[in-house]
């Protein structure tokens, strides 16, 4: 079989979640995802240390770990978590049935008969449940199953591979206690802290070069010009013209100032918010150092009069605008989009099977 390489960019991302007025975030995808997704990635590396890759990380999402490591961030959902089952009122209880099943049916509840009891019987879609006539339907240990088992089933394979303790929970089943509660939540924490620990040991270690991407992700081009958008679709309907290129500029620069401080050295690529890129962000990436970006390659053939080869995204090129120019790269969206929404749903076998295939 022919030896090809393959360069592998992880995009992790999460809005800003924090509210400005309660300091608290609205909603736990941050706190969720990292004990699952982004500490088994993590974690696969360091069981790997002859694989390379790219890692991108939006500052904001970064931030965020930060505070929840420094306990001066929480959200919502902890905050119902924590609360003793005894002590829940009405509206407590309506928050944790509607939200407390926001987890991948098939793979995060299913496999658990009786958290999977709880949603049938509180209903597969809680807009056609009467949910204030469902809050009746449950007893105070099953409120406190509830609040364990959301928390619970987003633990990784990596964080169920460390830590026994999670797996003893998982195979119990139910009839949890409050101290059972406090330990799962106290392993959250242990995860969130080592993520960030093991992240800059990983950047330090050579194996992975960690990216970024515009601070709060937004999107540049329409930051710059929003009539940059008619490019695109000719008849899309905008409202009042925006241009203000200064906040571009200062959403780059605010995140390789943030990143170069986490990694302790310059941080010189970008995945651009959504891979939005126009002739017009070419010169402020210049500006700020970046060395090379990547994005989609529907960009490259809408860019090229040649035909859209698939053969023409494996190779970087240079894009310029007014003087400045910088190395650009674009992804397969086939293989990205069968490896984000598709693969999991395979055996690893299968998933490696198919993926050399194409």
């Amino acid at each position: 079989m022919k030896k090809i390489n393959i360069a592998f960019l992880w995009h992790m991302h999460q809005p800003y979640y924090r509210d400005m007025l309660t300091k608290k975030s609205t909603m736990p995808w941050v706190r969720l995802h990292g004990i699952h997704s982004y500490y088994d990635m993590i974690r696969l590396y360091e069981k790997h240390p002859q694989i390379k890759g790219t890692i991108n990380f939006v500052p904001s999402l970064i931030q965020q770990l930060i505070e929840y490591e420094e306990d001066k961030l929480s959200d919502d959902f902890l905050d119902h978590t924590i609360i003793p089952a005894a002590k829940l009122n009405a509206k407590q209880k309506l928050f944790i049935l509607t939200y407390f099943f926001m987890a991948n049916y098939e793979t995060m509840i299913k496999p658990f008969p009786k958290y999977w009891e709880f949603l049938i019987r509180r209903g597969l879609n809680p807009e056609t449940t009467n949910m204030d006539e469902a809050i009746r339907f449950f007893t105070e240990q099953e409120y406190l199953d509830i609040q364990v088992f959301y928390n619970l089933t987003w633990f990784g394979f990596a964080a169920r591979e460390e830590y026994p303790e999670i797996n003893e929970l998982l195979s119990q089943g139910g009839k949890f206690t409050e101290d059972n509660k406090n330990t799962v939540i106290e392993l959250q924490k242990k995860i969130l802290n080592s993520l960030l620990t093991a992240l800059r040991n990983l950047k330090d270690s050579q194996q992975i070069e960690l990216s970024t991407t515009p601070y709060f992700h937004p999107i540049l081009p329409l930051l710059i010009d929003t009539r940059s958008a008619k490019r695109a679709s000719p008849n899309i309907s905008l409202p009042h013209v925006l241009q203000a290129p200064e906040l571009a500029d200062y959403q780059i620069k605010k995140a390789t100032k943030f990143m170069d401080n986490f990694v302790e050295k310059k941080v010189v690529g970008m995945w651009p918010s959504e891979g939005s890129v126009s002739p017009e962000i070419i010169p402020i990436l210049a500006r700020h150092n970046i060395g090379w970006v990547a994005t989609d390659e529907a960009i490259l053939y809408a860019s090229k009069t040649s035909n859209d080869n698939k053969k023409n995204i494996y190779e970087p090129y240079i894009a310029q605008h007014e003087g400045s120019s910088i190395p650009i790269v674009f992804r397969n969206r086939e293989l990205s989009d069968l490896i984000g929404f598709s693969y999991y749903r395979m055996t690893p076998d299968e998933a490696v099977e198919d993926f050399i295939k194409r």
